[in-house]
């Protein structure tokens, strides 16, 4: 990973921080984003001390808000010419209705629009590097439903683990 560029999102616990690790233990540049700026900055300087790796840095955003993706796309681009690796894996599940600050089903919102939208506002970036990787986190419980194009933030019929499942299998849809 010597000399590639790494964004991962949701990168201050679980398997976000295990990818930012091992990137940077690795040699990779790693940019970690995650909603909670002492929290990331922590991660970062954990992840120094383990990989030895100086070249980390974070970048607060929630990006349940799409604001706020916006905003975070706008940063990179101004910070970097180019990105190799994109790691969506920012997520989580809402097990009781929760809307983002867009109006949006706070599952669909973190778990799949924001991969979609950071996705397409970096897609510039990634195209700039002949070897650009994007990685989409996803879950088996995509398995267990059908994306209901009717309703695609359960307004009608709230059941958390439903509306989460919904989520993944759009980013595996998307992906």
């Amino acid at each position: 990973m010597i000399g590639k560029r790494c964004l991962v999102t949701g990168a201050t616990s679980g398997i976000g921080k295990t990818i930012a690790t091992e990137l940077a233990a690795r040699g990779g540049e790693v940019i970690l984003v995650s909603r909670n700026a002492e929290k990331c900055q922590d991660t970062v300087d954990q992840i120094k001390q383990i990989s030895r790796n100086p070249a980390l840095s974070y970048f607060q955003s929630d990006l349940s808000s799409q604001e706020d993706s916006r905003n975070l796309a706008k940063s990179i681009k101004s910070n970097y010419s180019s990105l190799d690796v994109l790691v969506n894996n920012a997520g989580g599940i809402y097990w009781r209705k929760q809307e983002s600050v867009d109006g949006i089903d706070m599952n669909l919102a973190l778990n799949y629009l924001n991969y979609f939208l950071l996705t397409n506002l970096l897609l510039e970036l990634l195209l700039s590097s002949p070897s650009a990787r994007i990685i989409n986190v996803s879950s088996i419980v995509h398995s267990l439903v059908e994306l209901n194009f009717e309703d695609m933030s359960s307004t009608k019929n709230y059941i958390p683990l439903a509306a989460y499942a919904r989520s993944k299998l759009a980013i595996i849809y998307f992906t």
